[in-house]
This record gives C-alpha cells, structure tokens and sequence, in this order.
C-alpha cells in the first residue's frame, strides 16, 4: 500500500522481528554481547529481560543469524509446557530420537548422550527459551538440572532465557536461588531515549530504501512521547501515521498527524486531537459569587492544605535522592560489570579468531577457475536436467520452462542448511580470480563441492576461506508461482499454499484454483514460519516453500552427505 508510495523496499516499521531492522543502540549491542558470551561461555544461564516490545525477540533472532558454524541450537519460543513436554521438545528442536510416550528419564538420557557426543565432535549445543517468564517453577527447576549434563571440564549445555521483567522476580524466589546461582550474565533491555528513538526511526527508513526526512523534529517527539521510547509501540504509531499521510497524498509527516495516528491506533477520541489540529477550543468562563466568609475559609484551607504538602514533599526528595544515591552507586557496578565482560566476550572472539587462522585453508591445487555457466550445467544435472548455456542463453527462463525458480543471494552457513538444495558457490581466490563450484552435499564440517565435473571433499574452513557467501541455486514452485505471496493475492500458488498447509494440520482442504491469501492463512503461515524459523513475517517466499516441499517430499536433490558415493 504506502511502501510503494514513498518508494520503499518493504514497509519499514512491520512489527515482525526481522534481524535486517534491528537498531543497535549501546544497549541493544551489549545485549547482543551477552548472548554471544553466553553462546562461547560453557555453561550456566544467560538472562536476557526487558519490558514487552524493547526488542528482545529482535535481538535473539540477530544471534541466530551469527551463530558459529559449530553451534546447535534449540529455540523454543512457546514455554507453556511441562517438565515432560519441555524436554521432548528440546529433543525434537535437536532431531533427537527418543522412545513413544518417553519418561523424563529416558529424555534426560537421550539428551545427556546426544551432548555427550557433540562435544567429542567439537561442537557447541544451546537452548534458547523466548517468553521464559511464563515457565512453571517445577519446569524451570528441570531446565537447571539440565546444566548438571557436563563433562569433567565443562558443562555441555548453555541456556538463554529470554522474558519479560517478571522473569527476574520469578528467579529472585527462594525456591529458585541454585537456578539463580548458576546465571553468569545479565542485561536488563529498557526502552529507547529520545536521541536513540530519532535514530531508531531514521535507521528503519534507510533499511527500506527511503533517505529522506519524512517525520518533522516535532513529530518524532511527539513519537517519544506517545511512546515512551518502546520500540514496538513506535513500529504501531510511525507505521499508522505513513498510512495517513499515503492517504492525505502528504509527503511529510507532523505531530499533528502523529496525534490523529496515536489517538486511532492507543485509544482515545479522534476528534480531539482533529480539533486541536484546526482550533483549539476554549471552554465558556464561569461566574461565580462566593461570600466574603466563605472566600476566608477558602484560603485558610488552602494555606494549610500548601503546608501539609509542602511537608509530604520534602520528605518524598529525600527520599528520592537517597534512591538515587544507592542506583549510581549500583550503577557504577554494573557499568564495571560490563566492562569486564565486554573485555571477556573480546577475547573470546579474539581467541576463535587464532584458532580460525591456524587452520591452513586450501582449495585442491587443480581447480582452475570455472565460470558460471559450467556450474549452472552441473547445478541443473542434480535436477536431472540438461541445461545447454549455448541453446539456452536465459538460465532463469531455462529454469521456469521446467516450473523452478531461480534466487540469488546472499547467506551464512545457516540459511544454507535451511534451503537444503544444491547451490552454485561463487569463491574467489587470492588473485582476485572468481571461480565456481556446485555445492553437493553439506553435513557438520564435511562438504562436497562439483568443480567442472569433478567432486571434492572440503571443509567448512578449506571453502570458507574463499567464499564469497553469494550463492545461486533453484527450486520447485507451485504453479504461476511468479513472486513471494502476501495479502490479497490469488491464484494456483494460494491454493497449493494453502491445501499443503492445511495438511500439516491433518485437514484436507478442497481450494479453488483462484484461492485469495487472506488473513487466516497468513496467521497459519506465521505461525508455520515461527515453528521452523524461517523469519515469521506471514509472506510466503522461497524458503517457506521449499521447507513445505521438503515436508511433503516433492522429488528434489538436498544436500544430505551420502559417504558412498563420489571420491
């Protein structure tokens, strides 16, 4: 709707946590700080806490996104679960096998060797639990009891816990005083100053593609104050108000407007704020005939109510300032707290780094460089198709003639197991030489890499040294899929959208050919994205539909490692 009117990529304050958005004020980035500390500490807790819509998920979802390569994580984003049902889902989070109707016993075990075992192969596991203030007691005392899985050296599991304040007075319960022990970092998010709030809204407007000043000075204050510097009510407000200003045809945005968007989407009554905006209004004065002893009563009471309050006041400032005596003085604690673990996470990364570089990266010494046609050919032979880059000069045209779409993009190791398809890697050597090579098969730290015909086995680090991160690969779509489907679309790929989700749930829709997306399909949608975090944002695109594909098994190569075949 407005995103095209002011010539945006995609709209910039969706309330969706999409990592792409996350603003890095000093506080979002030290407490990005702390989850990456807590991912490389070794066991324990990391508490992350904040007031509801400070960014937390945000945040959570940006460290998913830098994950090490040697990182397992379980996410577990609806808490609301038993001991019983919490350790079956970190089991299915992990793809771990466990026996039907299983006790907690069974789980524990089954948890216990599947950590044992990841150790021995130098990786790292983490449980990550979102809205964690809504865990039961006898729940959050099986999670610490899962800290007790270790080794002689280390514990083998790290835990997060993500929630809102009233997670930290959960933990301050006596009951709970071993699971509050065992928490090795804390960060407490709060909402946005007035500074940050124009900076958080400037940086939301460039990530879409917009550089100019659309909200006024006045405006953005008025945000703050409406607000009150919590990022996701400035999300609801800033994104009502470029709806408004997309139906007035205003190019621009003021406080007046911000009041209108506020009063719409907060409460309250329109018209006042219409009002103000054309007239302020005054009220009709009043006359009054007070007697002469009455007016005398009138300001004894008044003299004497001032003295009471001005009593009442001076005690609430002492008060007051002894209050703030004691929270910079705690302050101060915190703040050396912090420096010492921005100091520890430092040398934590400085320390990955060495051990990245003592690894001696190589590519097989007859790789010459190959060009993208070559490895477009190999790409579409895992596909079973022949494509001839003399004949068919158009691969994307090859590749729809054949109903497959063709993306480029660029990914970390993580989406790459997420897609689950042969990709073209572009790697570029230390000569600035460009070459590219089919990536096969991926499993752990083992990959298998076509280079004109010819099969490697590599590493993780021997590729990654030259790779680019750009890949290019393609997919089975649905038919007259043509882009990703949002609201209001419809067609043959709606209705495939649509009978497949539907099955997930063990319904077997009947859906016309011209099906509309409509609201209850993109909550099933959001609610499907969440569950496989694929980013919930309720838009079905590539990744939503080859994670549907690979449920249902559509006949398509993965990158599963299969040791028999190749050299």
């Amino acid at each position: 709707m407005y995103d095209k009117y002011f010539g945006l990529n995609d709209k910039p304050f969706s309330i969706a946590p999409d990592p792409r958005y996350l603003y890095m004020s000093d506080q979002h980035r030290e407490a990005l700080a702390h989850l990456v500390y807590g991912v490389g500490d070794g066991g324990g807790f990391v508490l992350l806490t904040g007031e509801v819509g400070t960014g937390k998920t945000t945040v959570s979802r940006c460290l998913l996104e830098q994950l090490p390569a040697d990182t397992y994580i379980a996410f577990i984003l609806n808490p609301k679960l038993s001991a019983t049902e919490l350790l079956a889902t970190v089991c299915d989070e992990l793809h771990i096998e466990y026996p039907e109707q299983p006790t907690l016993k069974q789980l524990s075990d089954c948890l216990n060797d599947y950590l044992l075992e990841s150790h021995a192969m130098g990786k790292h596991t983490v449980l990550m639990i979102d809205e964690a203030q809504n865990l039961e007691i006898e729940v959050l005392e099986q999670i610490r009891l899962l800290t007790n899985l270790e080794t002689n050296k280390q514990k083998l599991l790290q835990i997060i816990l993500i929630g809102q304040p009233e997670l930290k007075e959960l933990l301050g319960r006596h009951e709970l005083r071993q699971l509050a022990q065992r928490i090795t970092a804390r960060f407490h998010l709060r909402p946005l100053s007035q500074e940050e709030c124009t900076d958080y809204i400037v940086h939301r407007l460039s990530v879409s593609g917009f550089e100019e000043h659309l909200f006024e000075p006045k405006a953005i204050e008025e945000v703050f104050k409406r607000t009150a510097g919590v990022p996701r009510l400035i999300n609801v407000l800033c994104d009502r108000a470029m709806l408004g200003a997309y139906a007035k045809n205003r190019k621009s945005i003021n406080a007046k407007m911000i009041k209108i968007s506020a009063a719409e989407v907060m409460g309250g009554d329109v018209r006042e704020y219409q009002a103000d905006v054309i007239k302020p209004s005054r009220a009709p004065a009043k006359h009054w005939k007070i007697s002469s002893a009455a007016l005398v009563l009138l300001m004894v009471v008044i003299i004497v109510f001032g003295y009471t309050e001005r009593e009442k006041l001076i005690k609430e400032q002492d008060i007051q300032i002894q209050k703030q005596n004691v929270i910079a003085a705690e302050s101060s604690q915190v703040q050396n707290k912090n420096a010492a673990l921005q100091e520890q996470v430092q040398q934590l990364l400085q320390e990955k780094k060495l051990r990245e570089q003592q690894l001696l990266p190589f590519l097989p010494a007859n790789v010459k460089p190959t060009d993208q046609s070559q490895a477009y050919t190999q790409l579409f032979l895992q596909w079973d198709l022949d494509y001839n880059p003399e004949l068919d000069s158009n691969v994307c045209d090859f590749a729809k003639t054949h109903q497959k779409q063709c993306e480029s993009d660029s990914v970390t190791w993580n989406k790459l197991n997420r897609i689950d398809r042969p990709v073209v890697l572009e790697l570029q050597t230390e000569d600035g030489q460009k070459l590219y090579g089919v990536l096969l098969q991926l499993q752990d730290n083992e990959l298998r890499v076509n280079f004109s015909g010819k099969q490697y086995r590599l590493s993780r680090q021997q590729i990654g040294a030259y790779w680019t991160g750009n890949i290019f690969y393609i997919w089975n779509t649905p038919a007259d899929y043509l882009e990703p489907i949002k609201l209001a679309m419809h067609g043959r790929a709606v209705q495939w959208l649509k009978t497949h989700i539907a099955k997930l749930d063990g319904v077997d829709l009947i859906v016309p050919p011209d099906a509309v997306y409509d609201y209850d399909l993109q909550q099933s949608v959001v609610r499907f994205q969440s569950k496989y975090a694929l980013g919930a944002d309720g838009v079905a695109g590539p990744l939503t539909f080859i994670t549907l594909n690979s449920l249902f098994g559509s006949g398509h190569p993965t990158l599963a490692l299969n040791s028999s075949e190749g050299p």
